[in-house]
């Protein structure tokens, strides 16, 4: 009936089902004493022969007596309480309790900022300054020097002094022959390659005598080409001027003739010739007045006559007169104008460019090439840049 007491609707039982019930659980409460009381006493005869055990007789016999005195057992029957426990089922309803809402603070800094040791240093500055050399080489020339030496010879200028002879010349300090035609060298040209050098003779007879020779073969007056002397070879390298009598003429190489001055152009007569481009040729002239610079232009395989200008008046001894002294951007230089100095004149106007001049303490010859200078001094010594090339000389170009 009561099988399931958690039963949320338990049957409702009437008054005789109760009454059976209630007699049933009486019957339940005797039989429970019963069985406790019967367990105690059980218990104190437990206790009572255990006791008995443990005490030894002295009987001769060897019999064990136990004398069990008379001992009175009570027997408590504990009442059995009937008790009633309810068994209470309560359903509880689930509450989500949300958590108070609770406010972090910023979790607080702490990177700590590592502690800072200024250490004074003291670093010692090099105060040596070294300057790059300031000394300043005069520079030389790559191309060919030709020169004639205290010999009267024709040479390639070499600076250990092993030069290359063109031509054998008379000896100038040996005295003239006293029969006969004599001359001596008045110029050489080379080309700037080296491969073609030109030798003028002057002056028998009277109108030059011009060789030519391929170094580094000499050249041999027998094999004389034409007549003419003075050669100047232009910066280029392919046109050949010469001086003829009054005349001044421009060849190729191979001495074919491409264009003549008149020889009554002008009174007096050249007797040095220089290029200052490949188009200006230039021209110390001797004439009534004194000594004349005069420029003339190649163009067409024409010779125009350009602007003169009065070197030294007629006063001058013409033996201590000019000579040209080489060439630079624009300019010409002359030699015996001044004193100890090369003087440089604009190569069309003619006019002075005296910041230009260069000065030469002692020269008796000098040329300028390609901002290299070179002379020769009053004792003979040949000066190439700051080298002294070995031997004696009379002339350089």
């Amino acid at each position: 009936m009561f099988d399931n007491l958690n039963d949320p609707d338990p049957p409702i039982a009437d008054v005789a089902t109760l009454n059976q019930v209630a007699k049933r659980a009486d019957r339940l409460r005797r039989r429970r004493a019963l069985i406790i009381g019967t367990g105690a006493g059980a218990l104190v005869v437990a206790l009572t022969i255990a006791t008995i055990a443990i005490v030894k007789s002295d009987d001769p016999d060897g019999q064990l007596v136990v004398d069990v005195p008379p001992t009175d057992v009570t027997v408590t029957t504990l009442a059995d309480t009937a008790s009633t426990l309810y068994s209470t089922s309560t359903t509880v309803a689930s509450v989500v309790v949300p958590p108070p809402a609770t406010t972090l603070a910023p979790a607080p800094d702490t990177t700590v900022a590592p502690e800072t040791t200024v250490v004074e240093t003291t670093v010692a500055l090099e105060t040596t300054t070294t300057l790059p050399a300031t000394t300043t080489t005069v520079p030389i020339a790559t191309g060919p020097i030709v020169a004639i030496d205290a010999n009267g010879d024709a040479v390639i200028v070499a600076l250990d002094g092993a030069n290359t002879v063109l031509f054998d010349g008379p000896d100038p300090d040996e005295p003239p022959a006293g029969e006969g035609e004599t001359s001596g060298i008045d110029g050489v040209a080379i080309t700037p390659d080296g491969t073609r050098a030109y030798i003028g003779l002057c002056c028998e007879p009277v109108v030059g005598t011009l060789l030519q020779t391929t170094p580094p073969a000499m050249a041999n007056v027998d094999d004389s080409v034409v007549y003419g002397h003075g050669p100047a070879i232009a910066p280029g390298g392919g046109l050949l001027a010469r001086i003829v009598y009054d005349t001044l003429t421009v060849s190729d190489l191979a001495i074919n003739d491409l264009a003549t001055v008149p020889e009554d152009f002008d009174v007096g007569f050249t007797y040095d010739l220089a290029w200052a481009d490949d188009q200006h040729l230039l021209a110390l002239r001797l004439g009534p007045g004194g000594t004349d610079l005069r420029v003339f232009t190649f163009s067409a395989n024409t010779l125009t006559a350009g602007a003169s200008a009065t070197i030294f008046g007629a006063a001058v001894d013409p033996v201590q007169g000019a000579s040209f002294a080489g060439r630079g951007d624009g300019v010409i230089y002359i030699l015996g104008v001044i004193p100890g100095t090369l003087t440089a004149y604009d190569s069309t106007t003619l006019a002075p460019i005296a910041d230009r001049n260069i000065a030469v303490v002692g020269a008796v010859s000098a040329w300028v090439e390609g901002g290299a200078v070179r002379w020769v001094d009053s004792a003979r010594q040949l000066h190439v840049g700051d080298a002294i090339v070995p031997g004696q000389y009379l002339w350089v170009r």
